[in-house]
């Protein structure tokens, strides 16, 4: 790291300095439920919806480009339990949060985006479908990311360890574009092919994985809401 008077004896090193300190500093976000901060890709982006006469909603911005002020939390059952508080603090105002609702509607979000880009990546030709067209694009360096159906009992034997596992065949072949009358209509696996389109699917999945089951975490929200009203009572 630069000294200031390193930064003084060369100005251009210096502000080459602070311009990827500024950049590191921007490209970080804090998760309202555990407090630490984290590269923006890595959380989720939370707004409010506002209700007249009533405490605002939280809704989940799975696109990042929702207007006005969000707040961002990890994709994991715990910090969604303890956002409540946080997410009060950073909008300012009352929020109405349910841990178990907002962790399913975070899951169902991530899993239509990864829908939507699964569509879109084969409609642009950036995705192999199939065991052979998959083997193929690994042969040739160009599978950046491969998911496989977990239903797909033969294509998983053939799969590379580090495949995401995601719906079943049918669904797969949906998001790919195919319909339920299309011959050979499942699909058991496929690969991405660009490596921006390998990176949004891979959040995605990660944010609708993390957050797929959420009702075992009840009572992490059930502490936690226990342990706001006993400090509210020693407060009184």
């Amino acid at each position: 790291m630069m000294s200031m008077a390193d930064e003084r004896r060369d100005p251009a090193r210096g502000r080459s300095s602070r311009d990827a300190r500024a950049r590191s500093s921007s490209s970080e976000r804090t998760c309202v439920g555990c407090g630490k901060r984290a590269a923006r890709e890595d959380l989720v982006r939370l707004v409010l919806s506002p209700r007249e006469g009533a405490a605002a909603t939280v809704v989940v911005d799975a696109k990042d480009g929702a207007f006005g002020r969000g707040a961002h939390v990890h994709p994991s059952p715990r910090c969604v339990a303890q956002c409540e508080r946080g997410l009060a603090r950073n909008f300012k105002q009352a929020v109405e949060v349910d841990a178990i609702d907002l962790g399913r509607s975070i899951a169902s979000a991530f899993s239509r985006r990864l829908e939507g880009l699964l569509s879109g990546g084969m409609r642009a030709g950036h995705v192999a479908v199939g065991g052979d067209s998959v083997e193929e694009s690994l042969r040739e360096g160009r599978a950046k990311l491969v998911l496989l159906a977990a239903d797909a009992v033969d294509a998983k034997k053939r799969a590379p360890s580090d495949a995401l596992v995601w719906g079943d065949k049918l669904r797969l072949a949906r998001a790919l574009g195919r319909k339920p009358g299309d011959e050979g209509a499942g699909v058991g696996v496929c690969s991405i092919t660009n490596v921006a389109l390998a990176t949004a699917v891979r959040r995605a999945w990660l944010c609708a994985a993390g957050l797929a089951n959420t009702s075992g975490h009840a009572d992490d929200a059930a502490r936690v809401r226990s342990r706001r009203a006993e400090s509210a009572g020693g407060n009184e």
